[in-house]
């Protein structure tokens, strides 16, 4: 299992896919990385009951670009910026999805991989927080997991010859090791995750060239609350 983290990390590069099943709807991530820049591009496409809506990111070391884009709206043809350590309050206070929960630059697809050790069943395990960071970050804090703590959680893993990777679960085996670590977790989440809601996971492209980048300057507006930020951003979208 060490070898497979330390072949991804050496190869660099990929491109990694995820759906989660919800209760009536889902969540599929699809993008880009380059561990080297510490960078990925991301789509995550949300279809939670009768809501359905997307967010573009694109992540370069502690910098984090993003649109939101709502069902049947076209794409805005700019992006807001903030740093990735102001993520967390920010884009939460601003009631957005943040769907890059897990290592700064590190899509949790690739990095759960990067976990890997074996159980005491001797079943394969990753970190529980990373885990389950594929779904966002309003599950993992439904979930009330601690990012900081040394959980882990089973997966299943099947590799192929061509060094892809693919790994699954489901939420009884992740709130199994959920209710071990100690969490309480909102009981809300159960009217999203049912026992047949599931994570499966691929990384692979592994070592193809990748074109991450920053969008241009002239499309970015920094992130902000007041009239001004607002007017900023129409005025960059009309551009």
């Amino acid at each position: 299992m060490r070898e497979l983290g330390r072949a991804l990390v050496k190869a660099g590069t990929g491109s990694f896919r995820s759906v989660t099943t919800l209760v009536g709807g889902r969540i599929e991530r699809t993008g880009t990385y380059d561990l080297g820049r510490l960078a990925h591009t991301l789509r995550a496409g949300y279809q939670i009951g009768a809501e359905s809506f997307s967010v573009d990111s694109v992540v370069v070391g502690e910098d984090f670009y993003f649109k939101f884009t709502a069902q049947g709206d076209q794409p805005t043809r700019c992006w807001t910026f903030v740093d990735y350590d102001s993520i967390a309050t920010q884009v939460d206070e601003a009631g957005i999805v943040n769907p890059t929960d897990g290592a700064g630059g590190v899509p949790p697809e690739l990095t759960t991989l990067l976990f890997l050790s074996l159980g005491a069943e001797g079943d394969t395990v990753s970190d529980l927080y990373t885990t389950a960071s594929v779904m966002g970050s309003k599950f993992t804090t439904a979930l009330a997991i601690d990012p900081d703590a040394d959980d882990t959680t089973p997966i299943e893993l099947t590799q192929g010859s061509d060094g892809s990777a693919s790994w699954s679960t489901d939420f009884s085996t992740l709130m199994d090791s959920v209710i071990a670590s100690g969490a309480t977790p909102d009981p809300l989440i159960e009217g999203v995750l049912s026992p047949a809601s599931s994570i499966q996971a691929e990384v692979s492209d592994i070592g193809e060239a990748v074109d991450v980048a920053a969008p241009p300057a002239r499309l970015v507006v920094p992130m902000g609350d007041d009239d001004a930020d607002q007017r900023a951003f129409e005025e960059c979208n009309g551009a």
